[in-house]
Order: structure tokens, then C-alpha cells, then sequence
């Protein structure tokens, strides 16, 4: 299978005819040549097409476990998979697109997926449990179950509440961070298999952002930014420029990279509606942070403007 073409498929830019092509390549119960691929996409934030779920590979040895796992972790970027040795069964929970997706779970749960977010869950969901993994934005409202502890694995990290409100965007900020955000109530965040250990509760208007594995740190927020999304806006209140392209990333799916360092460090303050066209959003930036952008394949190049 052509690498190019899973490239396309991945982010959702196949023609019908490929997409056919591809996903009859992956009904393949046997797909070695998948993992490879998977394998060498580890770390990559690519926005994620809808998946059809595909049937999971009979996991006798620990090999066979990580083979399966390689296949999960490019879709969710989180090596916190379950790892049971039985056949399992995930059920794939996407939004393909740049708008807001509601959806709600077993249990009550209502979660908004945001673009190109996708969430997964297994069988187990809800039994005495409720466990989810994400790759993406989301911004959950938890049903309250204190016997059934509620939790989020999203790029390294484990999110868990009883009964509250929170947004979690996984790595495709520019820095790679991840940033927990509560809205109400109280959720424990902690990281375990990483290089960096740790543990901490978060109270309302406080955020975890978490960097490559190794860095975290605390800090406030304003509700109305971390969760404009929900609400059909696009806010940026005095926010750097790195932070505000990876906001445009995620909305719609498009892949910026800053040319100068002095551009991350550039400050915007404005309002859009959900709908409005990238385009339009890009020529306001340029005129008013003096910079320019230029586009190459499936990337924007944002440059300094030369006087």
C-alpha cells in the first residue's frame, strides 16, 4: 500500500474511490504492513479521518499485544492503551470535520468532540468503570457515579473526575503540549509512564499543560477561550501567536509552522464566529501583526512582513 495514499486517508483528503481502496486494505485481519506504517507515525498530530472499527488481532504474547497497540496509539498519540490479552473490541467515536460534534455515552455523559477529534472506548465501558481515550479537543460533562470512577487518557496523561465539567486539547498545540482545563467541579490529573511522574487536583478556572513528556506546569484561564469552540466562537484573549496557529490547526485542519521565533512571541486579541473562512481570519492577522504566510502542500508558512 501506497504510504502517500494512507497519508490522505488519515487526514480525510481521499477521494471516494481511495477511501474505498484504503479501507478494503484494512479489513485485512493480518496487517503487518499497518503497524510498520503506524509505527513510523507515532508522534505525528495529524487531524484524524472517521474510521470504520476494525476487527482486533488475537493477542497471545506480549508481541502480539504491541502490535495492536502500535495500530491504536497513532490514532489516539497515547501509549496508555489497555493491554489485555483476550479479543477486544473499540468502539471509534470521530468528527472528520472543522464543526462541533455532541455525542452522548452509556452512562450520560455528554461529550462535544471538536474538529478532527476522535474518541475510543471498549466493552468494559461503564461496567465498573468508565474509561476513555482521546486524540483531539473534547469537552466533557460528567454524569456523576462515584462507584464508577470517570477518566480521560489523552497523550500521556490521565484525567479523572466523578462528577464535573473540563476540556482537554491533546498534542496539536505548536509546542506539542497538552492542556487540561477545569470548568467546574474537581478532576485529579497525573502522569505515569512518562518521563516526568506526577499528580495534582485541579480546581475550577486552573489548567495542567503538559509538554513532550517531561514538562508541566499550573496555571488560570478564562473559561470563554478554552471552550469558544463549543459555544461557535473562535476567541483569542491577548494570546501568543504559537498558541493562536495551533487553535487554527485544530480548527481546521490545517498545519502551520512559524518561519521566525519572533512570531510566537506576537500577541492577538479578537473575536470570530466558528464559520468563518481561514482565509479571512489569515489576511486580518496579517494587516495587523505585520506578518505574511505562504501556503506549500498541505502546510502554512507564516513569515515576518519586511519593511
Amino acid at each position: 500500500m501506497n504510504h502517500q495514499l494512507l497519508d490522505k486517508y488519515f487526514k480525510g483528503l481521499c477521494t471516494e474511490a481511495e477511501q474505498e481502496q484504503v479501507e478494503a486494505w484494512l479489513d485485512q485481519q493480518d496487517n503487518r504492513e499497518l503497524d510498520g506504517y503506524l509505527m513510523t507515525k507515532w508522534d505525528e498530530p495529524t487531524p484524524v479521518k472517521e474510521i470504520r472499527r476494525i476487527p482486533w488481532l488475537r493477542m497471545a504474547a506480549a508481541a502480539a499485544v504491541l502490535g495492536i497497540i502500535a495500530t491504536t496509539a497513532y490514532l489516539l498519540q497515547t501509549k496508555t492503551m489497555p493491554q489485555t490479552l483476550h479479543v477486544q473490541h473499540m468502539d471509534t467515536l470521530s468528527n472528520n470535520g472543522p464543526g462541533v460534534k455532541l455525542v452522548h455515552m452509556p452512562d450520560g455523559t455528554a461529550v462535544w468532540l471538536n474538529g478532527y477529534s476522535m474518541l475510543m472506548y471498549d466493552e468494559t465501558y461503564n461496567v465498573k468503570k468508565r474509561e476513555l481515550w482521546l486524540k483531539g479537543e473534547a469537552y466533557f460533562e460528567v454524569e456523576t457515579n462515584q462507584e464508577k470512577p470517570f477518566s480521560v487518557n489523552a497523550g500521556g496523561l490521565i484525567t479523572t473526575a466523578l462528577g464535573t465539567s473540563f476540556n482537554i486539547a491533546t498534542p496539536s498545540y505548536s509546542d506539542s503540549s497538552i492542556h487540561v482545563s477545569l470548568i467546574s467541579g474537581k478532576v485529579a490529573v497525573s502522569a505515569e509512564d512518562t518521563a516526568v511522574a506526577f499528580s495534582k487536583i485541579l480546581l475550577p478556572g486552573n489548567r495542567i499543560s503538559y509538554r513532550n513528556n517531561r514538562e508541566y506546569k499550573e496555571s488560570t484561564f478564562t473559561p470563554g477561550e478554552a471552550t469558544d469552540w463549543k459555544e461557535g466562537k473562535l476567541i483569542f484573549d491577548n494570546t501568543p501567536l504559537d498558541e493562536v496557529f495551533a487553535k487554527l490547526q485544530r480548527r481546521y485542519g490545517q498545519a502551520f509552522i512559524l518561519t521566525d521565533k519572533a512570531i510566537a512571541a506576537k500577541r492577538m486579541t479578537a473575536t470570530f464566529p466558528l464559520q468563518v473562512s481561514l482565509e479571512l481570519v489569515l489576511k486580518k492577522m496579517s494587516f495587523v501583526q505585520r506578518i505574511s504566510y505562504s501556503q506549500k502542500g498541505d502546510s502554512t508558512f507564516v513569515h515576518i512582513t519586511k519593511d
